[in-house]
């Protein structure tokens, strides 16, 4: 090979390597930029030190009190929820917020394609479970369940096909 085509492949295989490296770290470094930015925004609406940590599909906020992740990877119902919550089947979930705070874990998932259907199984499911349920229909659009037992707590809501679903487990 002529001495210009060596360089010129070094030079391109050097390049090649160098601009994914770069791409990723102005990446990281934007990333950073923001978490500070939410960090001192949080803090300055609570007065309290807090650490955030994201990248493309989560976001985890802690502070001395808790802590609370959002996770657009969870697609499916957790096995760290107790056995007697009903597993919602009914439609799919997109997405999840998990706090731990005032010894509570909380999940509330977004819910996508929710219907009437859905919610009046769902209310018959936490029944047959032991919860006490109330459901609120509004029209053929939507609606809201809420439910407690034993010191866990269920809320179901949403119209025009999107909800949210909330869980709050009492630490024990």
């Amino acid at each position: 090979m002529k001495p210009k085509l060596i360089i010129a492949a070094v030079c391109l295989a050097v390049a090649g390597l160098t601009v994914p490296i770069l791409i990723s770290s102005c990446k990281n470094t934007g990333q950073k930029a923001s978490d500070e930015a939410i960090e001192k925004t949080v803090e300055n609406a609570t007065g309290k030190d807090v650490e955030v940590n994201s990248n493309n599909e989560t976001m985890e906020i802690s502070t001395n009190d808790g802590k609370v992740k959002y996770d657009g990877n969870i697609k499916s119902w957790p096995d760290d929820i107790p056995a007697e919550v009903p597993e919602f089947t009914y439609c799919k979930i997109d997405g999840a917020t998990i706090s731990d705070v005032d010894n509570k874990i909380a999940y509330t998932f977004k819910i996508m394609d929710l219907n009437i259907d859905a919610l009046k199984a769902y209310d018959k499911d936490l029944k047959a479970k032991g919860f006490e349920s109330i459901l609120m229909l509004i029209g053929e659009k939507g609606g809201t369940i809420t439910a407690e037992k034993d010191g866990l707590s269920v809320a179901l809501m949403g119209g025009d096909g999107n909800g949210t679903l909330s869980v709050q487990i009492p630490k024990k």
